[in-house]
């Protein structure tokens, strides 16, 4: 899309003509109304008296009311207040905090362990440990 020239809004002629065009292709009579034609003839309000755009398209004046009124529902923008202050995360340094466990080993290596190691793995890891020496 160019920015120097503007999309244009469909004219009342062109939605009547999809209109008709619709009418004569869908499946069926009772088939609803598709999406975008309800978003077109909403639109149409805006430069169009309610009365001359239902009678251009052929559709009942509750209808177009309706659909006006979801459309207007859908386009609103629904805010949501945050705190004022919000809860700042705290960042703590791993090797800042004093391990749950502390493991010597002969050899002279140290195994710490924080919350949240497995026992087996711990263990497992030590074990290694100490052989290697």
């Amino acid at each position: 899309m160019n920015p120097s020239h503007p999309q244009q809004e469909p004219s009342l002629i062109d939605v009547q003509l999809a209109f008709e065009h619709w009418r004569l292709d869908r499946a069926s009579p009772r088939s609803g109304t598709p999406e975008h034609l309800r978003t077109l003839a909403v639109g149409l309000l805006k430069n169009h008296r309610p009365s001359v755009v239902y009678k251009t398209l052929g559709l009942n004046s509750s209808t177009l009311k309706q659909w006006a009124t979801k459309e207007c529902k859908a386009s609103t923008t629904t805010f949501v207040s945050l705190p004022d202050n919000p809860p700042q995360p705290s960042f703590t340094n791993p090797l800042a905090v004093e391990p749950a466990i502390l493991i010597s080993l002969p050899n002279g290596v140290q195994v710490s362990v924080r919350e949240g190691a497995a026992l087996d793995h711990v263990l497992a890891v030590a074990s290694l440990l100490g052989a290697a020496a």
